[in-house]
């Protein structure tokens, strides 16, 4: 029986990376490269302009491009396509560009260094479940449909609060311990212990829980 293919545009601004990677996922035949850009405009003007049966389900983007970037991209298919599954094939593996792009609903965050075997484990991952975990998009929120009583965002103190807003923010570490008059050290001996509180193991871990049960609208 015939398995329609998966269509992926692929969007970034070296086209030699873009063209070999898009014939790699090529040869497999539950995958086509439907869309090629080498930005998010020249990706907006191909994705109206094509046949419902040609538009992309999984988009891969880097983070960096010019005229229009993955991170405005991203925020445009949130908008405009919120059923395209977003993945990030870039350089950019900063913690800043993590949680900016998480926050924008990304289902997978990718290092341009992976090898081939992973680069189809996120693809299949995405298409099959919606989400790739790694160690940039790691799987530490909680499985519960309802979050316990203790994750709920009303038995934070408004401290714990106010410290969750900023790491859920693009602020580092030491902008943060800095607003609350801490020493770096000092802060993190408090962050671990939210952590441990809220049952994740990092912040991007941190900002996947807060997101899943809403207790910060962006």
């Amino acid at each position: 029986m015939h398995t329609e293919e998966t269509k992926i545009a692929m969007i970034d601004d070296h086209s030699l990376f873009r063209r070999s990677v898009a014939q790699f996922i090529s040869q497999n035949t539950r995958f086509a490269v439907s869309i090629q850009a080498s930005n998010g405009k020249e990706f907006i003007t191909k994705f109206k302009g094509a046949e419902q049966n040609e538009r992309p389900v999984i988009v891969t983007l880097d983070a960096n491009m010019p005229q229009m970037d993955g991170f405005e991209t991203a925020a445009w298919l949130q908008k405009n396509a919120p059923t395209v599954k977003v993945m990030v094939l870039t350089m950019n593996n900063s913690e800043a560009a993590i949680i900016r792009m998480i926050k924008l609903g990304v289902t997978a965050y990718l290092y341009k260094g992976i090898d081939a075997p992973e680069l189809f484990a996120a693809i299949e991952a995405v298409d099959k479940e919606g989400i790739y975990y790694n160690d940039y998009l790691p799987k530490d929120s909680p499985t519960p449909m309802e979050p316990p009583a203790s994750l709920t965002w009303y038995s934070a103190s408004e401290m714990e609060r106010d410290i969750i807003r900023r790491l859920c923010s693009e602020q580092d570490v030491a902008e943060i311990a800095k607003h609350f008059k801490m020493s770096v050290k000092s802060f993190e001996a408090l962050k671990s212990a939210l952590f441990s509180k809220f049952h994740v193991h990092s912040r991007i871990g941190l900002i996947t829980l807060v997101l899943k049960y809403r207790f910060i609208e962006y």
